[in-house]
């Protein structure tokens, strides 16, 4: 069982907790957003639209494989769900 006397993630003692506003704070020291947001996650919309427009997607042609359009195009937006997480992570992990 863990102690509320034991230091934090961070080493720090009890009596230097974080407040809200540090934990938005850079790693650098340099204060962050105070609501961690960034634009670089309105990119996480992308792969929550894209899937929503059928008209994009349902058809037959063309082909990969034998598979219609229609099923491998369901993986590709998976993969593309991975890339767009990934960059953004990348991009703002350090705020």
């Amino acid at each position: 069982m863990e102690s509320d006397m034991a230091d934090d993630f961070y080493g720090r003692p009890p009596y230097a907790r974080s407040t809200r506003s540090d934990r938005y704070a850079r790693h650098d020291g340099r204060p962050g957003r105070a609501d961690g947001s960034s634009p670089w996650h309105w990119l996480l919309w992308v792969p929550i639209v894209i899937p929503l427009m059928p008209v994009l997607y349902d058809r037959m042609e063309p082909r990969v494989l034998g598979i219609p359009f229609y099923y491998w195009s369901q993986l590709a937006f998976a993969g593309l769900a991975s890339l767009v997480i990934t960059v953004v992570h990348v991009a703002t992990k350090d705020r």
